[in-house]
């Protein structure tokens, strides 16, 4: 069925560039949609208050290399592969919120010396 301004378009595909205008807009914070196996609420708050996905998953990941240290398998070696990508990748991005700051320290320097003084005296 053709809504109303399908019917009066001059364009009839035109509808089909449409695109679904959510209530929800999240603009300061992405976010991600993910399709929940149980109850959603229950599952939101776990990932919200108790642990991230990748926190669970590091833990079952560290789980699993425990337990199989003298294993050999192609599933075993992946998984250990998987892990050191991943703590790469994490240490990659903490050099990269070290050099940050190190830009903003300086920044701070330039703009406003004794205000490093005091931030500095704080974490001594």
């Amino acid at each position: 069925m053709s809504t109303w301004p399908q019917m009066w378009s001059p364009f009839p595909n035109l509808t089909e560039l449409m695109q679904n205008i959510s209530p929800y807009t999240n603009w300061f914070s992405p976010t991600v949609e993910y399709n929940f196996a149980g109850n959603r609420a229950v599952e939101a708050d776990v990932v919200s208050n108790v642990a991230s996905y990748g926190r669970q998953l590091g833990a079952l990941t560290k789980a699993v290399l425990e337990v199989s240290k003298d294993s050999k398998g192609p599933a075993v070696k992946r998984l250990r592969e998987l892990a050191a990508q991943i703590e790469s990748r994490k240490k990659d991005h903490a050099t990269g919120l070290e050099d940050e700051l190190q830009r903003k320290l300086d920044e701070l320097k330039k703009s406003d010396p004794e205000a490093l003084r005091r931030l500095i005296a704080h974490y001594e």
